[in-house]
């Protein structure tokens, strides 16, 4: 398996899905939703999008330790 890759690619999901937490949380909290349904699937997206950051810090981890790297 190709770590060096792996790490490259957890390193960018977690970006990814910290931008768009952040943005889901600021629909689902923020802003007046029109809908109840939209309010809900703004609130599922934060479970989701928290979960996809917690297993590329996994990800992340694991590439760290096979590629000899000290953890963070």
């Amino acid at each position: 398996m190709n770590y060096k890759l792996m790490l490259s690619c957890s390193n960018r999901m977690m970006v990814l899905s910290l931008i768009l937490f952040v943005g889901s949380l600021f629909c689902a909290f923020v802003l007046p939703l029109q809908s109840f349904a939209l309010t809900i699937a703004f609130h599922l997206a934060n479970i989701v999008l928290a979960t996809l950051f917690k297993f590329s810090y996994i990800a992340r981890l694991i590439a760290q330790k096979e590629l000899g790297l000290t953890l963070r």
